[in-house]
């Protein structure tokens, strides 16, 4: 199984858009099949060690590398974000809502009173450009 992976994540060729030949010879293929399930089990096994040694959050979400976290109060997110660069080696930003809203991937999400409210959010930088 392993000379399997290996086979599928180390040198593995790609043409660029302008033709030519690459071999990738560190980390997983952008756009393989694979990068996902990988980004999932190494951030599957990250939250679950550091969420033992805090206390839960009331809501704790993830995509891929994506955390949507409510808390009562910030220090709790605090700790949660420093435990995840701790345990990851990665960088992690942080936001916090404003006025009970807050752009999570491509959805604007707003807390009502007993509920979040949903809607499609679309970065003031954006160009209204597609690449088909």
């Amino acid at each position: 199984m392993v000379k399997l992976l290996e086979c599928c994540t180390k040198e593995a060729p790609f043409i660029c858009p302008r033709g030519s030949k690459y071999c990738q010879i560190d980390g997983v293929a952008m756009e393989s099949p694979l990068g996902v399930l990988f980004a999932n089990l190494f951030m599957g096994s990250i939250e679950e060690e550091i969420l033992k040694n805090v206390q839960a959050p009331q809501i704790y979400c993830r995509y891929i590398d994506g955390i949507f976290i409510k808390s009562e109060n910030n220090q709790q997110i605090e700790a949660i974000w420093q435990q995840l660069m701790d345990a990851s080696g990665l960088n992690y930003t942080i936001e916090h809502s404003e006025n009970g809203s807050l752009p999570f991937l491509d959805v604007l999400v707003k807390q009502g009173e007993m509920s979040f409210n949903t809607s499609v959010y679309v970065k003031a930088s954006n160009l209204g450009h597609c690449l088909n």
